[in-house]
C-alpha cells in the first residue's frame, strides 16, 4: 500500500434515470457537486483517488467499489456518493475515529445503510466473492457481509447527508442554499 493510510472515493458511475442527467456534473454555485466534494475533502486533508471506468460493470454502487477497492493504494477506503454534495469531512473522521478494527464502518439512518462508508482494503475479497456468485447488488444486503460498525449521524450532521435524486430535490437543494453552501 502506498504513503497514504486513507483514500476517499467519489462514486459517479449511476445511471441517473430519476434526475434525468448525470449528477456528478450538476451545477452548485460555481462548481459542480463531484468538483465540490472533491475540493472539500481535499481542504480537509483527504486524499482522492483517482475514479476509473468499471472493471466489471452494470451492478450498481457495487461495481464502483469493487474497481475503486482494486485500484487503492490506500488501506482504508471512504466511499461518497456524488449526489450527496455537502457531506462534512468532520463526519468522514468521527467515523474513523470509532472504526476500531472492523472491516466496515456504514452511515446508518432510518434502519438503511448508505453513504458515506468507509472499507478496509482487504475488503476486496469479500466483494469480489460477492460479485461472483450473488444476483443482488444492494448496498443492505451487501453491508450484511463485513464485519461491520453502524454510525448514526447526529441532528447537527444529518443535513449533510442530503441525498440529491430528482429534479425537485435538486432545485429544493439550491432554493435552501440560495446563498452559497
Amino acid at each position: 500500500m502506498g504513503e497514504w493510510i486513507v483514500a476517499v472515493h467519489i462514486l459517479s458511475g449511476g445511471k441517473s434515470s430519476r434526475m434525468g442527467r448525470n449528477k456528478a456534473s450538476l451545477p452548485i454555485h460555481l462548481d459542480t457537486f463531484s468538483s465540490r466534494l472533491q475540493k472539500t475533502f481535499t481542504n480537509a486533508g483527504f486524499f482522492i483517488q483517482e475514479t476509473r471506468p468499471d472493471i466489471v460493470p452494470g451492478r450498481g454502487p457495487i461495481s464502483g467499489i469493487h474497481t475503486a477497492l482494486k485500484n487503492s493504494t490506500c488501506n482504508t477506503n471512504v466511499f461518497l456518493a456524488c449526489d450527496m454534495p455537502v457531506v462534512d469531512p468532520g463526519f468522514v473522521r468521527r467515523m474513523q475515529e470509532i472504526a476500531g478494527d472492523y472491516d466496515a464502518i456504514w452511515t446508518c439512518q432510518d434502519r438503511m445503510v448508505g453513504f458515506p462508508f468507509i472499507l478496509r482494503h482487504n475488503s476486496l475479497a469479500q466483494i469480489e466473492e460477492w460479485m461472483r456468485v450473488e444476483k443482488t447488488f444492494s448496498l443492505q444486503e451487501v453491508s450484511k457481509k463485513f464485519r461491520s460498525l453502524l454510525v448514526f449521524p447526529n441532528e447537527k450532521e444529518k443535513p449533510g447527508l442530503l441525498n440529491i435524486n430528482t429534479p425537485e430535490d435538486y432545485q429544493n437543494f439550491l432554493t435552501r442554499n440560495a446563498g452559497g453552501v
